[in-house]
């Protein structure tokens, strides 16, 4: 077989709660994504030695890049009430909104006719722009959703707890609109380790958002664009009321925190198994797993 390890097959646990092996005959295609993909390289022994011996999981090729170099899109919101909420219920089926996109009446003219509010991919319009004139790329995206959302959409994850919670938490949310600002070049780095050897247990997930400088700051010239924009011409007329950040947080510091406490990913996470041909590399340029003969890994690199 040769000195390299190599790839046999899959172990997994099946519907039942029992283990089970399938075995190869050419090659183990790994796509897990940027978390699942470095969690099962790991437990299957391949990794950084410091995680894996304390945890008794046998070192089958030390890769030291698994699970490092974890790089996010962290975005912040900025969300306005609108100053004529009657007006804005009478185009409520021209565009996607939280209460449109869950109506039934809405689901079932996208199902029968494919047309409808379900038809919008929610961020209408947006913009990619240089925040300092010394960048080459753009490092801010601006989308803009047409509905009002808290400081931290994630916080609307309970919305979903139980059946009906959803028209019932939304019910007294205004109507009005958000702008998401999105640091789309960071210079941050995380990474993801596991706990267990267990391969039920989630991995621990260290974002390091804001681990730069020049993300965070990418993200206070989005805010202070954000402001400019919905009080030009010809969009002031479209936004009353400012809400997040409170127009009460003017000082720098009190965005940074507002920033800090509030920032979200915008689902753009890459870099834990890296390509390349140094020591930090997990996979080359073929997508083959180093030094692992018959693996790869695919997408999220």
């Amino acid at each position: 077989m040769g000195s390299a390890p190599r790839a046999l097959g899959v172990s997994y646990i099946n519907a039942n709660g029992e283990r089970e092996r399938a075995m190869i005959r050419k090659e183990v295609i790994l796509s897990a994504g940027a978390y699942g993909s470095p969690q099962l390289l790991m437990l299957s022994g391949i990794g950084p030695p410091d995680i894996l011996a304390p945890l008794g999981i046998p070192v089958v090729m030390p890769l030291h890049g698994v699970g490092k170099n974890l790089q996010d899109h962290c975005a912040v919101l900025f969300s306005c009430k609108s100053p004529n909420p009657s007006e804005d219920r009478k185009h409520r089926d021209l565009y996607y909104t939280e209460e449109t996109g869950k109506d039934w009446k809405t689901i079932l003219t996208w199902v029968v006719a494919g047309k409808g509010p379900l038809t919008s991919t929610m961020c209408e319009a947006g913009a990619f722009l240089k925040t300092n004139p010394i960048f080459n790329d753009p490092d801010l995206q601006l989308r803009f959703i047409p509905f009002f959302s808290e400081a931290d959409p994630y916080f609307s994850l309970s919305d979903y707890s139980s059946k009906g919670m959803f028209f019932k938490n939304r019910s007294h949310r205004p109507s009005g609109f958000t702008i998401q600002s999105v640091a789309i070049r960071p210079k941050s780095r995380g990474r993801l380790t596991i706990q267990s050897k267990d391969p039920r247990m989630l991995p621990i997930i260290e974002s390091g958002w804001f681990s730069s400088q020049e993300d965070l700051e990418t993200l206070l010239r989005g805010i202070s664009l954000s402001q400019k924009l919905v009080h030009a011409s010809p969009l002031a007329s479209y936004f009353g009321e400012q809400c997040f950040p409170s127009t009460g947080l003017s000082k720098k510091e009190d965005i940074i925190r507002y920033i800090s406490s509030t920032c979200h990913t915008a689902n753009a996470v890459v870099g834990t198994c890296r390509m390349g041909t140094d020591k930090q590399a997990v996979v080359n340029p073929n997508l083959q797993v180093m030094g692992v003969e018959r693996l790869r890994v695919l997408l999220q690199l």
